[in-house]
């Protein structure tokens, strides 16, 4: 084999195993993304919960840290983007401070998922509420 032709499979070789690593993380990302929202649904409730920071992190992924209650007792909890490039980065910190549904479950209340965007939803087959409709107006802009 001449020089090139090692270059090349090399190149092959480390693109094909990128690829392998990538399609691992997604796979594991959704799994885990879906078992979540499983364990939600056994006994689900809903709450009102209120954003209490925005941080960029990891990559410029969007993330929210909330709280909200149950039985008198507060949780607090975040929610992530999936990527740099979703309806939470381009939402930004409009949303401190301010108050969205959080489903839940109610026999550990600490699996939760903070509903934002239309998106978060239509995850959970919940109808996307009227009084949030000014956040499908930040995603238009």
């Amino acid at each position: 084999m001449n020089e090139k032709m090692k270059k090349n499979t090399l190149l092959a070789s480390v693109i094909a195993i990128l690829l392998i690593i990538c399609c691992t993380f997604y796979l594991v990302s959704e799994k885990n993304k879906k078992s979540l929202r499983d364990k939600i649904l056994i006994k689900q409730n809903i709450s009102t919960g209120i954003i209490v920071k925005y941080t960029h992190g990891y990559k410029s992924i969007a993330k929210y840290e909330y709280r909200f209650q149950f039985n008198g007792k507060d949780y607090y909890s975040n929610s992530s983007s999936s990527s740099f490039v979703d309806n939470y980065v381009t939402i930004g910190n409009t949303v401190v401070n301010k108050s969205f549904p959080v489903i839940f479950n109610t026999e550990d209340p600490d699996l939760s998922k903070l509903l934002i965007v239309p998106d978060d939803f239509k995850e959970y087959n919940i109808p996307f509420p009227d009084s949030l409709n000014w956040v499908k107006e930040v995603l238009d802009k």
